[in-house]
């Protein structure tokens, strides 16, 4: 399990919250958020699997699993997420 906190404004906790929450002042289980959106889903990591290590810039987060799978959330306005793509918050 992983716990995140802190500014959460493009989504890079991993959770999807509603607009005046976009700052989470406590640890919060990140693969436990259910309600979809921005929210990691623990379906994407395969049974049993860990997440390992995370990497945080401004306002994005990578999440790495003992699989070598990358998860990432947040802003990718200059393609920091990867995805082969420039935009979205």
């Amino acid at each position: 399990m992983i716990r995140m906190w802190g500014q959460n404004k493009h989504g890079q906790l991993g959770l999807d919250l509603a607009g005046s929450e976009r700052v989470v002042f406590a640890p919060r289980a990140v693969l436990e958020d259910k309600r979809g959106g921005r929210g990691v889903d623990a379906a994407a990591l395969a049974p049993g699997e860990r997440v390992v290590a995370a990497a945080c810039g401004h306002a994005h987060t990578l999440l790495v699993t003992e699989f070598g799978d990358v998860l990432t959330l947040g802003r990718n306005r200059e393609g920091q997420l990867g995805h082969g793509a420039l935009g979205g918050d």
